[in-house]
């Protein structure tokens, strides 16, 4: 047997990867015919994928310049947050404050804190959010957020950052 979790009971049951769709409705990735190879085909498209949810806030008032914080309370241009492997994008971002505002907030590396790589607007609203994006980042990139424009008060950013491993 190749591995420590085969079994011949599973190579034995047939996997119909037609019956078994993908969360769009659309075709299966899995292209095995029996439920062993199946497993093992799952198990290689998830250890090679990596998504991560990185948050950024402010307790108070931010202005123009304040560098949101990360958990627990750490500005971001301290402690920003480092990419830990070969290549990751920014997918998905959320900013969002207590209130409505009208704010700009930037998403910079820290070897850059002049020229953002990307930047998302509220304006007079609560919350906004961006799907389908791909910001590219490199290992060792360190990011950081800042306000750059406007006011919010206790403002909230979700970064969803995914990568190959």
């Amino acid at each position: 047997m190749p591995g420590p979790f085969t079994s011949p009971v599973a190579q034995s049951v047939p996997f119909e990867a037609l019956r078994n769709p993908d969360f769009n409705g659309g075709l299966s990735p899995i292209v095995s015919n029996d439920c062993q190879n199946a497993i093992e085909e799952v198990l290689h498209l998830a250890l090679g994928n990596s998504v991560s949810a990185f948050i950024a806030s402010y307790g108070g008032n931010a202005n123009v310049g304040r560098y949101l914080e990360i958990f627990p309370s750490i500005s971001s241009d301290v402690a920003g947050l480092l990419v830990p492997i070969t290549e990751m994008s920014i997918k998905v971002i959320t900013l969002g404050a207590i209130s409505t505002a009208t704010a700009t907030v930037g998403i910079f590396k820290k070897s850059d804190l002049v020229t953002p790589i990307h930047s998302i607007s509220l304006t007079a609203q609560d919350r906004i959010s961006e799907i389908g994006l791909n910001v590219m980042l490199s290992q060792g990139d360190e990011v950081v957020v800042r306000v750059t424009a406007g006011s919010m008060n206790k403002p909230f950013m979700r970064i969803w950052i995914a990568g190959t491993v």
